[in-house]
């Protein structure tokens, strides 16, 4: 009888052993599948966050599409224009009955990249313009005009007026010289002059 209740014990202690690895590992396996299903849970929100920010920028993103393509389209992103810009100012002149005016166009350089526009930089070529205008308006319908060539974006760095017949005392014409910045948007180039 002690032979079988010492058989019925080591049984009962192999199988409690037994039973209790198999709860440890049990328990082991819960944990990793807890860890699974709280990375799983912490990845899916992550997703779920990163499609709601493209969604609320999908809006910003198609109009930023939208402005480059009518830009490109305008032909101020791409090669530079000169000879159209060249017509166009003397047209405006023209338009304008402007005095015949003298210029010079710098070769084009490039100023800067720009920022999250990682290929393109914008570049500029500097128009050196002098005329004899009969008053200052005729300057300011000028600058007005450049802003509608729709190929280039026009800015004037530097404008002087001087009367020519300040010594004679004589109404006259002034002198009017100014610099313009042609800007125009292009892939950047690393053998392009930088400032």
């Amino acid at each position: 009888m002690i032979r079988h209740l010492a058989g019925s014990l080591i049984a009962a202690l192999i199988l409690t052993s037994a039973g209790y690895a198999l709860h440890a590992w049990a328990q082991h396996q819960l944990g990793r599948q807890r860890q699974q299903h709280d990375k799983l849970i912490a990845d899916a929100r992550q997703v779920h966050e990163r499609l709601q920010r493209t969604q609320q920028d999908e809006p910003a993103v198609r109009l930023a599409i939208q402005q480059f393509n009518t830009l490109r389209t305008q032909g101020v992103i791409g090669p530079e224009h000169r000879l159209e810009w060249i017509d166009q100012l003397r047209e405006i002149e023209r338009s304008l009955r402007l005095p015949k005016s003298e210029f010079s166009l710098q070769p084009q350089r490039q100023l800067a990249a720009i920022p999250g526009a990682a290929p393109y930089a914008t570049y500029s070529s500097r128009m050196e313009w002098r005329a004899a205008l009969l008053h200052e308006g005729d300057l300011l319908r000028l600058l007005k005009r450049l802003q509608g060539i729709p190929s280039a974006v026009v800015h004037p760095s530097a404008c002087s007026l001087s009367d020519s017949n300040a010594a004679s005392g004589e109404p006259g014409s002034l002198d009017t010289r100014c610099q313009f910045d042609w800007l125009s948007i292009a892939p950047a180039e690393e053998s392009k002059e930088q400032p």
